[in-house]
């Protein structure tokens, strides 16, 4: 016996607004918006860092840099595979809930308390991802658990 797929059989596969746990989850889209506003952030932190512990904090927020980027394409890619449209990152304030960082210098103590407020923010919308599969969930899995290392363990020794 053959199967036969229809065109809205895939569709229903990767169309995750049915399957949504509430009105709070985030879709890829947005998930890829809100590392992308963190990670600006991230570098603003890293071209104004000031003080004590400036190469450390100065190395470990260019770390963070990256693997917040490499999150974004990586979010951005699967969000377009799923026909999410992810929306133009420099337009933050019209797409997510973010308040972007004005440049000025940063001492080590503001640092740590700004990548631990935005970025247990960015991990609770992670965790509030709509289903996906679990190909996807394992890849944003691993981003949060890249994220939730930095900013919730090197930032917090780096404060004490």
């Amino acid at each position: 016996m053959e199967i036969k797929f229809e065109d809205n059989d895939f569709e229903e596969v990767y169309n995750n607004d049915s399957k949504s746990k509430d009105k709070n989850t985030k879709s890829l889209a947005e998930l890829a918006l809100y590392v992308y506003a963190f990670g600006n952030d991230v570098r603003t932190l890293h071209l104004h860092t000031t003080g004590n512990n400036f190469i450390s904090i100065h190395e470990s927020l260019n770390e963070l840099y990256d693997v917040l980027f490499e999150a974004f394409d990586n979010f951005a890619e699967m969000a377009i595979s799923h026909n999410e449209t992810v929306q133009n990152p420099t337009n933050i304030k019209d797409n997510i809930e973010w308040e972007p960082l004005e440049c000025k210098d940063f001492n080590s103590d503001d640092i740590c308390k700004i990548i631990n407020e935005k970025g247990n923010m960015l991990i609770n919308n992670i965790l509030n991802i709509k289903e996906y599969e679990p190909f996807v969930q394992s890849k944003v899995d691993e981003y949060s658990s890249e994220i939730d290392k930095i900013v919730n363990y090197i930032f917090k020794q780096i404060s004490k």
